[in-house]
């Protein structure tokens, strides 16, 4: 499965990975001070890698992010059963 959630929504996704034993790529970001982080990286599976920062990583027809670097987003491969 592949799943970029809402930054709200990281916690609830990532208990959901580990109660229904799921094998996930994850984009989210990399930020270790989220209280969700510990649970992100005991279910990644390896390294995450990280997305570049370009313009044009995030947009919406005409409407681009604004500062997407802020992010700092990977791609997180996850799996409850590691």
């Amino acid at each position: 499965m592949y799943a970029f959630p809402p930054i709200p929504l990281i916690a609830r996704v990532l208990r959901k990975i580990l109660l229904d034993g799921s094998r996930v790529i994850l984009i989210c970001p990399d930020w270790p001070k989220r209280s969700w982080y510990p649970l992100l990286r005991s279910l990644s599976v390896q390294q995450p890698l990280m997305l570049p920062v370009r313009k044009d990583l995030l947009y919406q027809g005409p409407i681009f992010h604004p500062d997407p670097g802020r992010l700092r987003l990977a791609a997180w491969i996850l799996s409850s059963s590691s």
